[in-house]
């Protein structure tokens, strides 16, 4: 498994559901764009589409730092997501075991800054993540 030492990712984004206050964290420790959006509005269709947010801006960075550990690496990496609507913060635990198989363990904030749905003043939400992948 490569991916030893110092690793920094920086991803624009821009469309509908783009806020770091959408979807899931991912692979990445970035959000996940529309996908948990259409999951709650059980459906695609061109109504909920029209009922979307406006679209919007997102900056994605991620740093971490890859050690060998066994026949697999483990990577400690921070995650920050600014956009127009919310800010997240992502701090975790990678563990690659080979090319197809990852387990991710990480604590989340997510901030939201502008959001018509929510009431003013709404707290911060905090999470904590355990996720597992399999590429094929």
């Amino acid at each position: 498994v490569g991916g030893r030492g110092w690793s920094l990712r920086l991803a624009p984004r821009y469309g509908l559901g783009a806020g770091p206050g959408t979807g899931s964290a991912g692979a990445n420790g970035f959000g996940s764009g529309n996908s948990e959006w259409l999951w709650q509005r059980g459906s695609a269709s061109s109504d909920a589409l029209a009922t979307a947010a406006p679209a919007s801006a997102q900056l994605d960075l991620r740093l971490g730092y890859g050690l060998a550990r066994g026949q697999g690496l483990l990577v400690p990496y921070s995650a920050l997501s600014l956009g127009e609507a919310a800010r997240r913060l992502r701090l975790g635990l990678q563990w690659r075991l080979d090319e197809q198989w990852d387990l991710d363990l990480a604590s989340e904030r997510l901030e939201h800054t502008r959001d018509v749905s929510a009431a003013p003043g709404r707290s911060p939400e905090h999470r904590i993540l355990l996720e597992g992948r399999l590429r094929y």
